[in-house]
C-alpha cells in the first residue's frame, strides 16, 4: 500500500556491489524516503549505518510544450491584442512567462516582439504598418527554459476595426468535467462594437474534428460562464463563445481543445458542513496524488470574483481546503468554484441557496448551544411497598454522560436510603427514597452534562406536596407488612417454538382465585397473555420478532395478600443467544429451492416460516459464490429469500446451493436446474420479458405538461398593444418514435392558425398565438405507436388584461407559468 502524503517511507534495497553508490528504481513522486546502509562480506553483514534525512522524490523538469490557438481579439491599425492557449505541457514546472515573434507575411525571417517575458496570455503588439498582414508565434519559458514555438499564425490584416458586432470572446476554458456535464468560463472581447454588450452564445461541435455547431442558448447569457448539461457520456466535445449587442453575434473566440464527457476516477466535489465549533464550511479533496509543494487551491465566487477576506478564511491541509465562513449570512449565498492551481482540471462548484443556509444555520446553533433534549418532566411514584421513585426522562445520553444531583442546593451521594442512577440508554434519572422522611422534603435538581450538551431540571416536593406524598407511602408499608401473598416458583424465561415464534413463561404458587399475573416490557404493559392458575403458569407469546423485541420484560403476580415479581432482561448478550436460537429454527424450517422465470431472468426461491436478517444467507453456483456474478442479485422478505439471475444462457445449467448460518451451525438446500425444467423457466423468462419490452417501447409522456395553466390574454398601454401566445411542451418516449395528436375539450385541433404543432426529437409543442378567452378548455396529447400509447392533459385559464397607461419600457413581462408551458409577448401598434 502506498503511503499517504506527508508520510516518511523507509526503503529496503539489496545490492550486490562494491560500489558506494545505487540508483533506488520505483518510488513515487511526492513521497518523502528515508534510506540506512549495511555492509556485507563472507564473514556476514554488518550493522546498519545512521538514517538518512527524509529526501522527497520529485519529477523531472523539462521545458514546456509549444503554446497554440494564437488568435487576433483587435486591431487599432497600428498594433494588434493577441492571445494563444497555455501549452498542454509544462514540462512539470509552472510556465514562467511567453515571448512571441513576428514576420510579414511575405517575410521568411521571425523578429523578437518582447524582450521579457508577457506573464499572462495577452499581448499588445506595438509599431505595426497600416494594411500590413503578419503572422505571430509563442514560446513558454520556465525554470529550465525556451520550450519549444507555437505554429505561425494565419496572417491577420493591421487594419483599425470599426464593425458595430463586436469581437470574440478570449480564454474558453473547460471546467469541472463530468459524465454529463461540464463548466465553461471565458474573459469578455476587447472589442465591444458600437453599442454594449447584451450577453454570449454558446456554440457546440460533437467529435474532434466537426465544424458542424449547434446553438446551445436560444437567448443571450450575461454571465461569463456557463454549465453545458444533457451530455453523452464518452462523447467528445468543442465548445466556443460569441459575444451579442444590438447589432448582432460577433466573432467567435478560439475553440476549445475535444473534451470527452468522463467523470475522471477519484473525483470528489465540494461538501458543505458545519465543524466542532458550528462555523459553516465549504470542503473540498482531491485525490491523494494530486497536490504537491506547489499547489494551492484556488477558491472563486460566481466563477470570476474571489471571496471576500472578512466574509471567510481559507485552510488548506494536504489534499483537503476547506472555506470557512466567518458568520454565515445572506451576504454569502450564491456559487462557489474551488481548483487546483496547476490542475485545473481537479475542480467542483456549489451553489449555497437560502434553504441550504437556514439547514446549516440551524445545525451551527445546535452545536454551539446544545441541551439535553427532555422527553419527560419530573414524575414522582409511590410503589406498593411503601418506596417513592423520583424519575426523569430525556433523550438518549451517551456513555460519557455526567449526573449531578442537588438537593436544597447540597449535591446529595447514592445512599442506600436514597438511592439514585443515571440510565444512559434510555435518558432516565431516577431516585428512590425508602423509606421517606421529613429531611427528604425540598428543591431537587438534576444537572446533566453530555459532551458539550447542557440540561438543568428542577422538582419542587414541598409542603402540601410532600405530606401527601409521605402519608401514601406511609400507607403502603403498613398495608405490605400485613399481606402475605403469592410468589415466582420458576422465574421468567424463554424459548423458540417450531413456528420460530418467542415465547416467554413463568410459574408462580400459593395462588387463590384473586391472584392474577400481569406482563410489562420496559415499563409498559403487555396483552394478551395467557395464565393457567390451576398449574400456575403464565405465557406471553411473539410470533413476529424484531430487533424491537429486546427489552425488559416483568412479570408480576399479586392478589390480596400481596405481589411478586420476576424479571428477565432479554437484551445485549442474552437478545444475540435468543436471536441465534431463532436464526437455526428459521433455517430448519426452510422448504426446497424453486425456481420461476421473470422479465429480468430467472429468481430462485426458498420459504421459510420466518426470515430475519441475523441469519446470514450465501447463493452459489457449482460451489462458486453468486456474489461474484454482476448478474446475481439477492433478496430477501419476511418468508424467504430469493436470488434473481439477470440475462440467464444455457450455461446457467447446473447446480445452484443456499447456504443458511445462523451463527453457528451452516444448513444447506439445493437445485439442479438442468434439462426441461431450465428450459420451462427460460421459457417463462421469455414471455415475460417480451411482454416487459412492449411495455416500455409504449408511447409515453413523461414530462412537461402541468396540471393547469393561466394566461392572460392581450392588453393595451400607451398605445400599444400587446398579443400572448401559448406554447405547451411535452416530452415523450417510445420506440419507434410516438405520433402525436394535440386535442381541445377532446376534439383534434387542426394544423391552421392560430394553432400550430410542432416537434423536435423527443419534444412536441403546441403553439396557439393571439390567445384569447375563447381558448380556455381542456388541452390534450395523444402519443400513440404501435405497442400502444396514452393521454396527457392541461387545462388552460385565459383571463382578461386590464389597461394601462403607466409609463414603462416597450416590452413587458407576465409571471411563467408552471413548467411545461411557455409565454411570448409581441407588442403591436400604430
Amino acid at each position: 500500500m502506498a503511503p499517504r502524503p506527508g508520510q516518511t517511507k523507509a526503503c529496503s534495497c539489496v545490492c550486490g556491489s562494491p560500489r558506494s553508490s545505487f540508483t533506488a528504481h520505483g518510488l513515487q513522486t511526492q513521497q518523502d524516503y528515508v534510506f540506512r546502509v549495511k555492509a556485507v562480506g563472507r564473514a556476514g553483514t554488518s550493522a546498519y549505518s545512521h538514517q538518512s534525512r527524509p529526501v522527497r522524490v520529485r519529477a523531472a523538469i523539462r521545458a514546456p510544450g509549444p503554446p497554440s490557438g494564437v488568435s487576433l481579439l483587435t486591431c487599432s491599425g497600428s498594433g494588434m491584442v493577441l492571445s494563444w492557449r497555455v501549452p498542454a505541457c509544462d514540462g512539470g514546472s509552472p510556465v514562467l512567462g511567453y515571448y512571441l515573434d513576428q514576420r510579414g507575411l511575405d517575410q521568411d525571417t521571425w523578429r523578437e516582439v518582447n524582450q521579457g517575458p508577457a506573464e499572462t496570455r495577452l499581448y499588445h503588439v506595438c509599431d505595426l504598418a497600416p494594411g500590413a498582414s503578419y503572422q505571430f508565434r509563442v514560446f513558454g519559458a520556465n525554470l529550465v527554459g525556451l520550450g519549444a514555438p507555437s505554429g505561425p499564425s494565419e496572417a491577420f490584416l493591421c487594419e483599425a476595426w470599426t464593425g458595430e458586432q463586436p469581437g470574440p470572446p478570449y480564454d474558453l476554458q473547460p471546467r469541472q468535467v463530468r459524465s454529463e456535464s461540464l463548466l465553461l468560463r471565458w474573459v469578455p472581447p476587447l472589442y465591444l462594437g458600437a453599442s454594449p454588450l447584451i450577453g454570449y452564445q454558446l456554440h457546440v461541435s460533437q467529435d474532434d474534428q466537426s465544424e458542424s455547431w449547434t446553438v446551445l442558448n436560444d437567448q443571450p447569457i450575461t454571465d461569463t460562464f456557463y454549465q453545458a448539461s444533457g451530455l453523452q457520456t464518452g462523447q467528445t466535445y468543442r465548445f466556443r463563445v460569441s459575444a451579442v449587442n444590438q447589432a448582432g453575434v460577433g466573432g467567435a473566440s478560439l475553440p476549445t481543445e475535444p473534451i470527452t464527457a468522463l467523470t475522471p476516477p477519484g473525483t470528489r466535489e465540494v461538501e458543505a458542513g458545519v465543524d466542532d465549533e458550528g462555523r459553516v464550511f465549504l470542503s473540498y479533496e482531491v485525490p491523494e496524488a494530486a497536490p504537491t509543494d506547489s499547489t494551492h487551491f484556488l477558491w472563486s465566487r460566481k466563477q470570476r470574483e474571489a471571496v471576500a477576506v472578512e466574509r471567510a478564511t481559507l485552510q488548506d491541509r494536504g489534499n483537503r481546503s476547506v472555506l470557512t465562513f466567518t458568520a454565515a449570512s445572506q451576504e454569502d449565498l450564491g456559487l462557489y468554484s474551488v481548483e487546483l492551481s496547476d490542475r485545473p482540471g481537479l475542480s467542483s462548484s456549489y451553489t449555497l441557496t437560502e434553504a441550504e443556509l437556514q439547514r446549516l444555520n440551524q445545525l451551527s446553533l445546535q452545536i454551539r448551544n446544545p441541551q439535553v433534549g427532555l422527553r419527560l418532566g419530573w414524575q414522582v411514584e409511590v410503589t406498593e411497598d411503601g418506596g417513592v421513585r423520583l424519575w426523569l426522562q430525556t433523550e438518549p445520553l451517551s456513555a460519557e454522560a455526567e449526573l449531578r444531583l442537588v438537593l436544597n442546593d447540597q449535591e446529595i451521594a447514592s445512599t442506600p436510603r436514597r438511592r439514585w442512577r443515571l440510565d444512559r440508554a434510555g435518558g432516565l434519572v431516577e431516585v428512590l427514597l425508602d423509606p421517606l422522611g421529613a429531611e427528604d422534603q425540598g428543591s431537587y435538581t438534576a444537572q446533566l452534562r453530555d459532551g458539550r450538551s447542557r440540561g438543568q431540571f428542577t422538582l419542587l416536593l414541598l409542603e402540601q406536596r410532600f405530606h401527601q406524598v409521605l402519608a401514601e407511602s406511609q400507607a403502603n408499608r403498613r398495608n405490605v407488612q400485613k399481606k402475605k401473598g403469592p410468589y415466582f416458583l420458576d422465574g421468567v424465561s424463554w424459548e423458540v417454538t417450531e413456528e420460530c415464534a418467542l415465547v416467554i413463561r413463568c410459574k408462580v404458587t400459593n395462588l387463590n382465585k384473586d391472584s392474577s399475573l400481569r406482563w410489562s416490557k420496559d415499563g409498559e404493559p403487555l396483552t394478551p397473555t395467557t395464565f393457567d392458575p390451576s398449574s400456575g403458569v403464565g405465557t406471553l407469546s411473539i410470533p413476529q420478532v424484531t430487533l424491537g423485541s429486546a427489552g425488559s420484560y416483568r412479570a408480576q403476580v399479586a392478589d390480596g395478600r400481596g405481589e411478586d415479581t420476576s424479571t428477565l432482561d432479554l437484551l445485549d448478550q442474552e437478545f444475540d443467544r435468543f436471536l441465534q436460537q431463532l436464526s437455526k429454527h428459521c433455517a430448519l424450517s426452510a422448504g426446497p429451492l424453486g425456481v420461476q422465470g421473470t422479465a429480468e431472468g430467472l429468481r430462485l426461491s426458498c420459504s421459510l416460516k420466518v426470515y430475519q436478517s441475523h441469519l446470514k444467507t450465501t447463493w452459489s453456483f457449482r460451489g462458486r459464490g453468486l456474489d461474484q456474478d454482476p448478474r446475481a442479485r439477492p433478496g430477501s422478505s419476511g418468508g424467504a429469500v430469493w436470488v434473481d439471475l439477470r440475462d440467464p444462457a444455457d450455461s446457467d445449467q447446473g447446480r445452484f446451493s443456499l447456504e443458511l448460518f445462523d451463527g453457528q451451525d451452516r444448513h444447506a438446500r439445493h437445485l439442479d436446474l438442468t434439462g426441461p425444467e431450465f428450459a420451462e423457466a427460460l421459457d417463462e423468462h421469455q414471455r415475460m420479458k417480451r411482454s416487459a419490452v412492449a411495455e416500455r417501447k409504449r408511447a409515453k409522456v413523461t414530462k412537461g405538461l402541468p396540471d393547469t395553466v393561466a394566461i392572460m390574454e392581450g392588453k393595451v398601454r400607451g398605445g400599444a398593444s400587446l398579443t400572448q401566445s401559448l406554447c405547451l411542451t411535452c416530452l415523450v418516449e417510445g420506440d419507434p418514435p410516438p405520433e402525436a395528436t394535440w386535442l381541445r375539450n377532446g376534439v383534434p385541433l387542426p394544423e391552421s392558425p392560430p394553432y400550430s404543432t410542432a416537434q423536435q426529437g423527443a419534444s412536441r409543442a403546441l403553439t396557439i398565438t393571439m390567445v384569447t378567452a375563447e381558448d380556455s378548455g381542456t388541452y390534450a396529447v395523444r402519443v400513440l405507436n404501435p405497442h400502444g400509447g396514452e393521454t396527457a392533459q392541461v387545462t388552460v385559464s385565459v383571463y382578461g388584461a386590464v389597461p394601462s397607461t403607466a409609463p414603462g419600457p416597450s416590452a413587458w413581462c407576465v409571471p411563467l407559468p408552471l413548467k411545461g408551458a411557455r409565454l411570448s409577448t409581441q407588442e403591436t401598434g400604430p
